[in-house]
């Protein structure tokens, strides 16, 4: 029983990884929410196995120490509140990676999954954007306000470069 556990927990952790590309164009609850669970599943495999050796990675101390001065800056800081509540959930990240590194083999694994995660939707806003520079309105209708500038599916927010470039390299 342990052991289907682990691998429902295992295949969940991987899938929302994978779809985290996807989970980006909708905005930033969805990919937040899917890096907080992944994160917290990692806590718990973590502590139920009380297997630590992610923790015991060089990097991954370094980043745990820059997190605490992050928010020993935040409590120095004017604006207690304000900058504890940007850098304390961090950590959150660090635990995501960790999710990753739970799955690892099969992150590296070739499948059509990933193709569909990671390549389609690079693909489809690449093809939105260059038929938004021809037509003025992308490929559901949605017109921008600035004529000079295409935002793909993401609205008037003009990151659908930014989105290519960051998640190209991953691809």
């Amino acid at each position: 029983m342990h052991l289907i556990k682990k691998n429902i927990l295992s295949d969940f952790l991987y899938i929302n990884i994978v779809l985290l590309p996807i989970l980006l164009i909708t905005g930033p609850f969805l990919p937040d929410t899917a890096i907080s669970i992944n994160g917290l599943l990692f806590l718990y495999i973590s502590l139920k196995e009380k297997n630590f050796s992610f923790f015991r990675i060089k990097l991954v101390q370094l980043l745990i120490v820059c997190w605490f001065l992050f928010i020993l800056s935040s409590l120095l800081s004017e604006y207690k509140l304000f900058s504890l509540k940007s850098s304390f959930f961090y950590f959150r990240f660090i635990l995501f990676v960790g999710s990753m590194y739970l799955v690892k083999e099969r992150l590296l694994e070739l499948n059509y999954l990933k193709y569909f995660a990671f390549i389609l939707p690079i693909s489809v806003i690449s093809i939105d954007v260059i038929f938004q520079s021809f037509f003025g309105f992308n490929l559901v209708g949605f017109t921008t306000w600035d004529p000079s500038r295409n935002s793909s599916f993401f609205g008037d927010e003009h990151i659908s470069g930014s989105y290519i470039v960051r998640t190209l390299p991953i691809s």
